[in-house]
């Protein structure tokens, strides 16, 4: 492959648990059943396109900036705090970084909140660039996130291998052409041997990956 693109949340970073939480407290707080096709559509937004979906689908009685504001306390504070990078990424990018592959990110995670986590950790260095949903334009879901995304490098998807632990985005890039990797994450791990089986092949850890 002749370049490597990384979802953040789940993949790289130990975050889905945050994320779980912070969403079933909010709906708990709005009187709304969390269910785990809930948890999967909000995995493919920015948090802006999150709040559309909160206030227009599932009728939270907020308007969207309301939403944003409520969510962005606890996105913040956990990205800051409480969040690591997940086994064995740091060495793994290393790694890449050592044989000059190009590397970038692709995620739903808004702008704002991946600088976050670029500054804390010190990784921007390794990516040559950042593909977000707010950037792309598009969808996890969506083939065509991983097309516009490989043109980046600039790169056919065929090309380009990915690392992603939600089962929307893996089946979406196995679409798109590229050689997809599924990431084991301990809050989608039920979804993790469906994800193996259209997936060019699973991880459990990047050391894994490291030869």
């Amino acid at each position: 492959m002749k370049g490597y693109l990384f979802d953040l949340d789940g993949t790289l970073l130990d975050s889905n648990r945050m994320w779980r939480s912070l969403t079933t407290n909010f709906l708990n707080r709005h009187k709304i059943k969390f269910t785990e096709e809930i948890a999967q559509e909000l995995t493919t937004m920015s948090i802006y396109k999150s709040a559309g979906y909160l206030r227009h689908t599932l009728k939270v009685n907020l308007t969207e900036e309301e939403i944003i504001r409520e969510l962005e306390k606890e996105i913040v504070k956990g990205y800051t705090n409480d969040v690591e990078l997940k086994d064995g990424a740091l060495e793994y990018l290393s790694y890449l970084k050592e044989k000059n592959i190009p590397m970038g990110l692709a995620t739903a995670t808004n702008d704002r909140f991946v600088d976050l986590i670029m500054e804390r950790f010190d990784i921007e260095k390794y990516f040559d660039f950042i593909a977000t949903v707010d950037n792309i334009g598009i969808l996890k879901n969506k083939p065509e996130f991983y097309v516009e995304a490989a043109k980046k490098f600039p790169l056919q998807p065929s090309e380009v291998a990915i690392f992603d632990d939600a089962p929307y985005a893996i089946e979406a890039a196995v679409k798109a052409g590229l050689r997809v990797y599924a990431v084991y994450d301990y809050v989608n791990g039920s979804f993790y041997e469906a994800n193996k089986k259209i997936a060019y092949k699973g991880i459990e850890s990047f050391r894994e990956m490291i030869i």
